[in-house]
């Protein structure tokens, strides 16, 4: 039963994912606009042109908008141009005797957005240079490389690259013959790989491999059966969820080590991890034959609000992303495109092409391990396989908290409530909602807490603990503080053995990140790493849900004085409060510790006699439920919007696969994952370059136009009126952040695109 369990959730939580999306509750995207092509010289006896691209998805079909197109305040062209289907392209010719000799600045304004550029008068006539001509000289390694000759002068004009009938991306030719290799997206087999330019096409045929892949039935079912091994093999002994969330948390050790390892030994690749992965579950399973059991403990009788809980997380993990937009975040985004970098190179890679124009493959692995590990054993990427990890830690996360309150001799109800309490905390709720990293590292710190409470094996507990630093690092400082203020009775010595087991563990798997890049440091620590602090008013929002639970249900009985507190309920109120101080000015990444505290605190003050009495826990279940009702809203919204990601395709479709881009680093991560292209700086402040992301700031805060060739920077990204100079706060400004001296030629209303044509 246990397995066929876990089969049935892992298979449904990835199948449900082909349909998420399907029904978003706000998909807020913004009306698009964009220059096509445009003269950048006016030559004597021709009229200048430019071209607007506006997009289908964001403009009603049949709505009428003006242009207008001006120069130095003096109108260029006015026209009326209606939206019809199929037809999203409006070139506009206008006379040039209003332009001054030498540079002008044509603006165009067209469905609530500006865009401009620039444009140079010349008193001469236009030399013919006859007609374009193209030379594809080949295709390797999914890299196309060909010669466009003959291009008009004065004109950038897009080269579009099709594979197999499909739009692959452009590159613009501003007049001069170039030569391109650009990177491009080939299916398995035989594909049809085509270069169209004004009129001159070429074609060439490409042949691409077809990657092996598990099925993925198999796959999942091979994960079910590692969990089972554990569970019954391994754990036999332990009750039903402590046997549940170690055999979860080995299955991610297991794949996690095994990618380590495999890695080091340079032979990584889907047929070694499957291999091995499946021998070290029949090695286990027939070293611990004699110990195998599928007994469940006497005692064990599932609550109602056990199932309540359960259900909660199975929803989430399963339907909440049918009526969200987009499951990705302005962070996230980075984990998987990490994760996926080891499966393509069939190996740990030791550079990020994308982040910083070239860098260390720096950040703390275990999640890229797992995830890379779950990929080859599935045969799944992209949605289905975010949505088969998010369901596994989300498992594990809560089957964590129910062992963490049996542990602190919580009744099951007050365990699932406790559970249920803390994820209404919007940091956490986030985790499980949107960041299957975050989840599976705050499942482990509290199974750890767990297994370290419950006076069993301190070994165990730190094994688990390393396992969760090799995910996110920084919470295994936080533990010492936690264990002490969270356990009844407080063992320094088994805490110190979990800690420096933990610690060793750590170290050992973070040792080829050490003696490749040194020591680890944090650029901007107190804007965007670990010391990042919060306003009250952050605060407030991120516990709205537990203070309104609270006031609902303590309140009145605090009121009353009918509440008091035992020693070590105060001991759980100060640390409460030490953890609101440490978070006000110290790290707001505190709050993780706060949450627990307080979800255990508010599950122990809960009165069982009034848990017995069934109008009063179905108000319980009622008011849990319109609390995450109100969490799930404001988490919904922490996802890359449409009006978001309408940018990152225009970079995508529009632009060289070598286009260098100085972003906001907020939408680092986004260009790099969804357009795939290379960014000054991004928030991995991680090992990063402190003079790039500085030199980010300096551009957008005081335009500093340096900048630009300093780097080579091809396209600049930024909000339309806001610098997202914190990660807690920001600055909105009066008007729009403008680059005159550049291209301005995609606005969407939110985000701003600019052309360097220095470039």
């Amino acid at each position: 039963m246990i397995f066929l369990a876990l089969f049935g959730f892992f298979l449904a939580a990835a199948l449900a994912s082909t349909i998420w999306h399907a029904l978003p509750v706000s998909i807020a995207a913004g009306p698009e606009a964009s220059l096509a092509e445009y003269d950048f010289i006016a030559y004597k006896g021709e009229k200048p042109c430019f071209t607007l691209e506006f997009f289908p998805s964001t403009i009603d079909i049949n709505k009428s908008t003006k242009i207008f197109a001006y120069s130095s305040g003096k109108p260029l062209s006015a026209d009326n141009w209606k939206f019809i289907e199929g037809k999203n392209l409006k070139k506009i010719c206008f006379e040039s005797d209003a332009l001054a000799e030498g540079d002008n600045l044509v603006e165009i304004f067209a469905f609530y957005n500006n865009l401009y550029y620039h444009l140079e008068k010349k008193a001469v006539e236009r030399v013919e240079t006859g007609k374009p001509e193209i030379a594809l000289s080949g295709i390797e390694n999914s890299v196309v490389s060909f010669d466009i000759k003959n291009p008009p002068e004065g004109k950038f004009v897009p080269a579009e690259i099709f594979v197999n009938g499909k739009l692959d991306h452009r590159v613009f030719l501003d007049g001069k013959e170039k030569e391109f290799k650009e990177k491009i997206s080939l299916g398995p087999g035989k594909n049809t790989v085509k270069i169209a330019f004004d009129g001159a096409e070429q074609a060439a045929e490409a042949e691409a491999p077809q990657p092996f892949t598990m099925p993925f039935v198999f796959g999942i079912l091979l994960l079910a059966f590692s969990v089972f091994v554990f569970c019954c093999f391994v754990f036999p002994e332990y009750g039903l969820y402590k046997r549940l969330a170690l055999g979860l948390a080995f299955t991610a050790a297991a794949l996690m080590l095994l990618v380590f390892a495999l890695g080091l030994l340079g032979i990584l690749n889907v047929f070694s991890l499957n291999a091995c992965f499946a021998a070290l579950l029949i090695a286990i399973a027939a070293w611990r034959r004699k110990a195998f059991s599928l007994k469940i403990e006497r005692e064990f009788k599932i609550e109602k609000i056990e199932l309540l809980g359960l259900a909660i997380f199975v929803l989430i993990s399963i339907a909440f992303h049918i009526f969200t937009f987009q499951h990705m975040t302005y962070w996230n985004g980075f984990y998987e495109r990490m994760g996926s970098m080891i499966t393509e190179q069939n190996a740990i890679p030791t550079s990020d092409p994308l982040s910083y124009f070239g860098r260390g493959y720096t950040f703390v692995p275990g999640y890229f391990y797992l995830n890379a590990g779950i990929s080859w054993l599935s045969g799944l990427d992209g949605t289905m396989l975010f949505a088969l990890i998010m369901s596994f830690s989300n498992l594990l996360f809560f089957l964590a908290c129910l062992y963490l309150g049996k542990s602190l001799e919580l009744s099951k109800k007050q365990s699932v409530l406790f559970a249920l309490l803390i994820v209404t905390e919007s940091f956490l709720l986030t985790a499980i909602v949107l960041s299957p990293r975050h989840a599976l590292s705050f499942a482990l710190f509290i199974l750890a807490a767990a297994l370290l409470f419950d006076k069993k094996s301190p070994l165990l507990a730190g094994f688990v603990l390393g396992l969760m630093a090799f995910l996110q690092a920084p919470l295994l400082i936080f533990f010492p503080l936690f264990a002490f203020f969270a356990s009844k009775k407080f063992d320094l010595k088994k805490t110190a053995i979990t800690f420096a087991v933990a610690g060793l563990m750590f170290g050992l798997l973070f040792l080829p990140n050490l003696l490749r890049y040194g020591m680890p440091y944090q650029v901007e620590s107190e804007d965007w790493g670990y010391l990042i602090k919060a306003p009250l008013s952050s605060m407030l929002q991120d516990f709205a849900p537990l203070i309104g639970f609270f006031v609902l249900f303590y309140l009145p009985d605090i009121w009353k004085k009918n509440v008091k507190l035992s020693p070590y309920q105060k001991k759980l109120g100060l640390g409460i409060i030490l953890g609101f101080i440490i978070q006000t000015f110290i790290t707001y990444r505190y709050n993780i510790v706060t949450s627990l505290s307080l979800g255990i605190l508010l599950a122990l003050l809960f009165p069982a006699e009034k848990m017995k009495d069934i109008h009063f826990e179905r108000l319980v279940m009622i008011a849990l439920l319109a609390a995450f009702a109100v969490a799930l809203s404001m988490v919904s919204t922490f996802s890359v919007q449409g009006i978001a990601t309408q940018p990152m395709d225009y970079l995508k479709y529009n632009t060289p696969s070598s286009a260098r881009i100085l972003s906001d680093p907020l939408f680092g991560h986004s260009i790099a994952y969804f357009a795939g292209r290379a960014v000054l700086s991004d928030l991995h402040v991680e090992y990063a370059d402190a003079e790039k992301l500085g030199d980010t700031y300096r551009f957008l805060e005081e335009k500093d136009y340096s900048v630009l060739e300093k780097y080579s920077i091809d396209f600049t990204v930024n909000q339309a009126d806001y610098i997202n100079r914190q990660a807690t706060s920001g600055q909105l400004l009066k008007d729009p952040v403008e680059f005159r001296e550049l291209d301005k030629v995609y606005a969407n209303g939110f985000l701003f695109i600019h052309r360097n044509r220095g470039q």
